[in-house]
Parts: C-alpha cells; structure tokens; sequence
C-alpha cells in the first residue's frame, strides 16, 4: 500500500433503501487535494462501505473554488481572503450543506 491513495470525488449509492428521510442520502468530505494518506483513504472507505445507500461527494479545493464561482459568486472573494483551509472548510460546508444538505464529515474521522 502507498502512502498516499486517491479518493474518488463522486460515487452514486451502491444499494436502495425501504425507508425515505427528510435529511438527503449524500455524504460530504473535502480536503486540499483527493490525494490522501492512506489512513485517511480508509475513513472515508469505512463512510462509503458503511452507507451503501448514500452517494458520496469529495471535493478539493478546485472543485470548492468552482462550486462557489457557480453557486455563491459574492463568497468567492471573501473565500479567497481566509487563511487557513479549516476555516476556509467551514465556509465550504455551510454552503453544501444549505444547498444539498446531507451529511458532512471530517476527513480524519472514521464512520
């Protein structure tokens, strides 16, 4: 095993469910780049194999930097003026969360 492994940026849900919830079936991760340690590779496997029935989105910050430009151009400015990428994160996560919702987790934490 590398040291390092690729996340993949989207998958569609593997399985269907029985029962329908309000909060949408998408789980949430971002990072500066989809090339991870690999422990962190195996928490974001262990949210992807243990919910089968959600679809997984990872995003970078490319696609963070697109996401705004599309959906929330007056946070584009203010974004780039943060210094430090959590903080930066925080931003990104309120904003898919009040666009898509779903579920958001830390990369470094394991389901």
């Amino acid at each position: 095993m590398s040291e390092f492994e690729t996340i993949p940026k989207q998958l569609a849900p593997r399985e269907e469910t029985a029962y329908t919830q309000k909060i949408p079936k998408i789980i949430w991760q971002t990072m500066n780049t989809n090339c991870v340690p690999s422990v962190m590779k195996d928490f974001a496997d262990s949210w992807i194999n243990k919910n089968p029935e959600y679809e997984y989105r990872f995003h970078d910050n490319d696609d963070i930097i697109e996401f705004l430009k599309k959906d929330f151009p007056g946070y584009l400015e203010a974004y780039n003026k943060i210094k430090f990428g959590a903080s930066k994160a925080d931003l990104w996560r309120y904003l898919i969360m009040y666009k898509f919702g779903g579920v958001y987790t830390d990369m470094d934490c394991r389901c």
